[in-house]
């Protein structure tokens, strides 16, 4: 599904698995709880999207728009966010083990309690971000 236009659409606990949504603009759909497992979100606009308990592990990102996104307690394990967007992202008890997270933007974002172990980080922007320890 390339460049799809999926605003307010309710998809919450839906099995997209390995789903290709690059570019598509999802702002405003309710994701929460959905299975995106492997799927490939390159470029997709999620501004202000509930991806809360989201299953994203092994999911593909890169440049994708999720500024004020709420991924609290969603699985990022392996996610590959490269130059993603997450200012003001609500990242709460995200599990991040060995995700890309390089030259991402995280200014302002909620990550407490996430887990971040293995996570790489080069380059990301952690401006005011909240539950980081340099």
């Amino acid at each position: 599904i390339l460049e799809a236009v999926a605003a307010g659409v309710d998809m919450g606990g839906t099995d997209l698995r390995g789903v290709c949504l690059y570019a598509s603009d999802m702002r405003g759909a309710l994701l929460a709880g959905a299975d995106l497992r492997a799927a490939s979100l390159d470029g997709v606009d999620l501004r202000g999207v509930d991806l809360s308990g989201c299953d994203l592990a092994g999911a593909t990102a890169t440049c994708a728009k999720l500024a004020g996104a709420d991924l609290s307690s969603a699985d990022l394990r392996g996610v590959d966010l490269t130059c993603a967007d997450l200012s003001k992202a609500c990242l709460d008890g995200v599990d991040l083990r060995g995700a890309n997270l390089l030259h991402t933007k995280l200014a302002g974002a909620d990550l407490t309690d996430a887990i971040l172990d293995g996570a790489y980080l080069g380059g990301a922007d952690l401006t005011g971000a909240v539950g980081v320890t340099p």
